[in-house]
């Protein structure tokens, strides 16, 4: 065999096999025509948020602070204006459910508290000692203290509602008017704080006083209350006078005032009182702190270095009388 023959051999050979090797190569890079499905990732179900009265409080509770902090926890602020609706709308579906038109103040408040109970909602009772005489180290939140009720003097359809809610170094009240027409009884007025970071925009040591109706049926609601602070006996002192709404329970505000206020002295603080076409206050301010700085006699309990507020209301206008 010459050598010619050998190198036709050999490139014979080379050929086939690099075509089988090609061959193999695209039949292993061939896309597959196997159409895969998508994963699908499976995801863990979260349970269904309790929304009930004692589920808000559930969640608030999981907001602790230190016991002297005035900063409300961003997870806590939405949850009590969420709570203090719920309570507002539990009173308005239990009085249209179990409350009759003439029911005293106490049969009402027994029935609205103990429903509420009923309900899994644990109140704070007037009664019971939250701390015992120790400051704890930490706050939680969520605590619902007892409703109050009355029926506002000269109106027989009219029941006046306060919840109270707990706040670190204080406690935050609402006020709620509820009118018997039709067969129901109707939300009329509602006093309430906005949504707060700090404490201090909750509304405590909360008074209120309902004027007698007039003789086309108006009337008004002066509304006081004192910003709860962890330190100091000087805050602030807070007082509207408002006017309900034909078909709203936003109410008018046709007066809206603050004043210093001292707190280090006995109960009430303060006193809020109607007053012939008006209303009075009656408060310790810095007026007490320059009698004594003068050296005058305050009068037997501080009487004279008490400072009075006089407003006259009329309509739609509150004229001040004598204070400031």
């Amino acid at each position: 065999m010459n050598i010619f023959r050998v190198r036709l051999i050999a490139a014979v050979v080379t050929f086939i096999v690099g075509v089988t090797i090609t061959g193999i190569w695209i039949t292993v890079r061939k896309p597959s025509s196997r159409v895969e499905k998508p994963r699908t990732e499976i995801s863990e179900k979260k349970p269904p948020i309790d929304d009930s009265i004692a589920g808000t409080v559930s969640r608030l509770r999981e907001n602790r602070v230190d016991s002297f902090d005035p900063g409300v926890p961003p997870a806590a602020q939405a949850l009590i204006v969420k709570l203090k609706h719920q309570l507002r709308d539990f009173i308005q579906e239990t009085l249209n459910s179990r409350a009759y038109e003439d029911d005293g103040p106490h049969r009402l408040d027994t029935m609205l508290n103990d429903e509420l109970e009923k309900a899994g909602v644990q109140l704070t009772r007037d009664t019971e000692e939250i701390y015992d005489g120790k400051i704890p180290e930490y706050y939680s939140y969520g605590d619902i203290y007892e409703f109050k009720v009355s029926r506002p003097a000269g109106h027989r359809d009219l029941v006046a509602v306060t919840t109270t809610l707990g706040v670190c170094c204080g406690v935050d009240t609402s006020l709620y008017l509820f009118q018997y027409e039709g067969q129901k009884w109707n939300l009329v007025l509602a006093y309430e704080s906005s949504e707060y970071d700090e404490i201090d925009g909750a509304h405590a040591i909360l008074q209120y006083a309902v004027s007698p109706p007039e003789k086309n049926g108006d009337f008004f609601v002066a509304v006081a209350n004192v910003n709860p602070w962890c330190t100091s006996n000087w805050q602030t002192l807070r007082y509207v006078v408002l006017k309900p709404v034909i078909g709203s329970n936003e109410p008018k505000v046709i007066l809206s005032k603050t004043n210093t206020i001292y707190l280090g002295v006995a109960d009430p603080v303060y006193e809020l009182n109607l007053e012939p076409q008006g209303f009075r206050l009656s408060l310790f301010d810095e007026k007490m702190m320059e009698m004594a700085n003068e050296g005058i006699d305050a009068g037997p309990d501080g009487i004279r270095a008490r400072r009075l507020i006089s407003y006259r209301v009329r309509g739609n206008s509150a004229v001040l009388r004598f204070g400031r």
